[in-house]
């Protein structure tokens, strides 16, 4: 009890000690929370106006890991940039893999780690390999991972264009 309804930031909600919680609802005896992303397995701390308290057992947070945006399909020479998103590991360390190698064949695009995420240019010629997969893993627990397959396709020219017209 002591939750303050009116004013909602005033109610400030931790999980494993590092992840801020946006509180969606609040009554005198309770609040409504998201769990945000990063949040960890430990301790759900509370602070309001009145005090601070903390959970007397732990909140478990299940360890999991997304790729966004979710795209399936990239032209030829086009690079796109994704989000990996975990939650529940202390480490944000990350693997990516395209097609199963950690140095992919450049036939197959190129990978590129850059903070939180990483960038994959596709190759400039649709590759034999098609489509490929990209799979990231958690450093610390490579149970935890995120796959999915990206089609690489050429460009289609505009009516007209791109034909040999053969003549008499």
């Amino acid at each position: 009890t002591g939750f303050i309804a009116a004013s909602l930031p005033q109610n400030q909600i931790s999980f494993g000690g590092l992840a801020s919680a946006e509180v969606l609802s609040a009554t005198s005896a309770q609040l409504e929370v998201l769990v945000p992303p990063g949040a960890l397995t430990g301790p759900v701390r509370l602070m309001t106006p009145g005090g601070r308290t903390q959970s007397p057992a732990p909140f478990t947070v299940e360890r999991t890991m997304t790729i966004r945006p979710v795209v399936h399909r990239l032209l030829t020479g086009q690079s796109v940039t994704f989000a990996i998103v975990q939650s529940g590991l202390r480490s944000t360390a990350i693997g990516c893999t395209l097609n199963g190698q950690s140095v992919p064949d450049p036939a197959l695009g190129a990978l590129q780690l850059v903070p939180a995420g990483f960038v994959y240019s596709a190759p400039p010629t649709v590759p034999v390999a098609n489509p490929v997969t990209i799979r990231c893993e958690a450093g610390d627990s490579p149970d935890v991972s995120a796959e999915f397959g990206l089609e690489i396709m050429a460009p289609v020219p505009p009516p007209g264009q791109g034909f040999i017209r053969a003549s008499r």
